[in-house]
């Protein structure tokens, strides 16, 4: 993280894996793999105070995060550990919040690109494939496969009932579609709950 200003942060994340450095050239070769993450955070902005905004961009290669045994691959429960979208995708992402008083209110927006596999070909989005089914070794990049775009975006207002136990009643709306050439689909729901969110402190460092 670099704190550019106070109230300005840019962070950002670096992975690589299983380079070969036989192929070191070869960036497409698919165990010379890495993951990005670039964002930036600016709170109080336009001088109103308490507006948060936050834009990301999360780019993975195909076969990021998996292994010759499924076993090994950065998974946990059948879920990634990285991305919910796993591989072979590139992500952006943009979030506003703001609250006034006890009344707050989030919107999220998130474009993926990323190559979806089939039943009989592994290009790289699969975290529980192994390696060794991979559909191509070289020149792999970012959405082969079935190219699909996905677009989401959720907006949710809520309340605070209660400061001392964070109790909260909310209200939102949630809007998803996922489309290529061979499918596509949208999905839209409301929800409305009541939740907590107690504290945990820990003195032992």
């Amino acid at each position: 993280m670099y704190k550019a200003f106070n109230k300005l942060h840019f962070y950002g994340q670096f992975a690589a894996d299983e380079i070969s450095l036989k192929h070191i050239s070869d960036l497409g070769y698919f165990h010379n793999r890495y993951g990005i993450q670039l964002g930036a955070e600016g709170f109080d902005m336009f001088g109103l105070h308490n507006l948060n905004l936050q834009a990301e961009y999360n780019q993975a290669q195909p076969y990021m995060y998996s292994a010759d045994s499924p076993s090994q691959s950065y998974t946990h429960y059948n879920q990634p550990l990285a991305d919910p979208l796993g591989a072979n995708f590139r992500e952006a992402i943009g979030i506003l919040r703001y609250n006034f008083r006890r009344c707050f209110i989030k919107i999220q927006l998130n474009y993926a690109v990323y190559g979806s596999d089939t039943a009989k070909s592994d290009w790289g989005k699969n975290l529980f494939a192994s390696d060794l089914q991979a559909s191509q070794t070289g020149e792999n990049k970012i959405g082969q496969g079935i190219k699909t775009t996905m677009k989401y975006a959720d907006v949710c207002l809520s309340y605070l009932m209660n400061p001392k136990t964070n109790l909260n009643i909310f209200v939102g709306a949630t809007y998803r579609d996922e489309n290529n050439f061979y499918k596509a689909g949208s999905d839209k729901f409301i929800y409305i709950g009541i939740r907590t969110s107690l504290l945990n402190e820990y003195f032992d460092f």
